[in-house]
């Protein structure tokens, strides 16, 4: 798949927040899911199979260069140099920046001893 194409998948996979953010209502929808490939398999002319190996193999390429970008950011390496990727598609993962911040989670110890 050529550059051009992979950048269509990303954008295609990046408007349906409910394939890649786990905090999307629809997110363990597994049916909605598989839909949204389908129509994404049309529009492309591709398989459904191959769209979400592609899909795999470009999500770990922009972890990758995420983590090449945060590990330069650290300090404590004398000269401070920030890594800048040149990966073509770089750019277009932005929709994903945030998802790796955690859910918010609940104290379920104090809500227990509440209880008792």
């Amino acid at each position: 798949m050529d550059n051009e194409k992979c950048l269509v998948l990303i954008r295609l996979y990046g408007a349906k927040d409910f394939l890649w953010n786990s905090k999307s209502p629809l997110y363990h929808n597994k049916t909605v899911r598989e839909d949204a490939w389908n129509e994404i398999s049309s529009l492309m002319n591709l398989p459904v199979a191959e769209l979400k190996k592609k899909m795999t193999t470009l999500q770990a390429s922009y972890r990758r260069e995420k983590s090449r970008v945060a590990k330069s950011l650290i300090t404590g390496s004398g000269t401070h140099h920030v890594y800048v990727s040149k990966w073509f598609a770089f750019d277009e993962f932005n929709f994903m920046k945030g998802k790796d911040i955690p859910n918010e989670t609940s104290d379920t110890m104090s809500e227990l001893e509440n209880v008792s």
